[in-house]
């Protein structure tokens, strides 16, 4: 089951180390990157949007969050392992904790 849900959805949860963790299987499939060849940071995800969009699917990931959405959604320009930019169309739901504070994020 849990190799089903890595195979839909790009996820984000927190590490051993309280830093961000990501598996990046939608990428990985989209942009037909193997798992090796692509790192699990939030970094190595961020890297891979188009300059021109960056800044608004940051905003909107943080507004949601943060609480002000109830879920995310964004079309952004992903980069391709061939060197194009491709159109995405990303959504996401964050689980939080019984303060509301977001703890994880998983989405495709």
């Amino acid at each position: 089951m849990r190799l089903l849900l890595k195979a839909l959805t790009t996820g984000c949860g927190m590490g051993p180390d309280k830093q961000p963790d990501l598996f990046l299987s939608a990428v990985e499939i989209h942009a037909c990157f193997e798992e090796n060849e692509i790192g699990n940071t939030p970094e190595e995800w961020f890297a891979r949007v188009h300059p021109k969009d960056i800044e608004h699917l940051k905003t909107k990931i943080t507004a949601h969050l943060e609480g002000h959405v109830h879920h995310f959604q964004d079309e952004h320009r992903m980069l391709h392992k061939d060197g194009t930019y491709r159109w995405m169309f990303g959504r996401g739901l964050a689980v939080r904790n019984p303060e509301g504070q977001a703890s994880r994020m998983a989405g495709r």
